[in-house]
């Protein structure tokens, strides 16, 4: 039986970014590898496929040795694993007192690249002044049409291609969430779950926090 390893429903995307990296250091592909609907948070994010617990085990020991983070649980998996990149695509949001800078996260570099060779990028940062900023509120709208503006030049990807993987905006000074797309396929692999009788997990509400500034 395969398990996977979770953590409560509260641990922010910020918090789970260390989950990708220790995988990508156990020499697994983030552009392409088997992952179930997370079991505390199934609308919101995956998590990895282990076959067998002792795996599953030494995952959560690693884990432990990166992180001051405790809480992390191994679980069966009810669901049918998928295969492909273990989304959301991450991107970093700073704010220095002239404006805000929009960045892609180093994680999510090589798993665009790998997942999506086609994909070109026309930057990995960009800044928006604070009066360009602030005009394109009064102009244009929120802040998360900024991003689906400005997501595509960052990552390479279409507009589609991003929905499809998800997204996340970070707050680097706080850390949370400030604006969420969740991978297209957790919808899908959820709606399949019902369809079949298979419990996908429990609910839960999205961490998300406006961008004021």
């Amino acid at each position: 039986m395969p398990f996977t390893v979770t953590r409560s429903e509260e641990t922010s995307d910020a918090e789970f970014v260390e989950y990708s990296h220790k995988l990508l250091q156990q020499g697994r592909s983030l552009a392409n590898l088997p992952r179930v609907p997370d079991p505390e948070n199934p609308h919101r994010r995956w998590t990895g496929v282990f076959e067998t617990h002792d795996e599953a085990q030494k995952f959560v020991d690693d884990l432990l040795e990166r992180t001051v983070m405790t809480g992390w649980r191994i679980e069966p998996i009810v669901t049918e694993p998928s295969f492909g990149p273990f989304g959301p695509v991450l991107i970093e949001l700073t704010r220095p007192s002239t404006g805000i800078y929009l960045s892609l996260h180093p994680l999510s570099l090589p798993m665009i690249r790998e997942a999506f060779p086609d994909a070109k990028q026309a930057m990995t940062r960009v800044f928006i002044g604070s009066d360009i900023w602030s005009e394109y509120k009064t102009k244009h709208g929120t802040f998360s049409e900024l991003v689906r503006e400005l997501a595509p030049p960052l990552t390479g990807l279409r507009l589609d291609q991003l929905t499809e993987v998800g997204y996340a905006v970070i707050d680097a000074r706080d850390h949370r969430t400030v604006e969420y797309v969740p991978p297209f396929g957790l919808t899908q692999s959820l709606l399949d779950d019902h369809a079949s009788g298979r419990s996908g997990g429990r609910d839960s509400h999205p961490l998300r926090q406006s961008v004021n500034s």
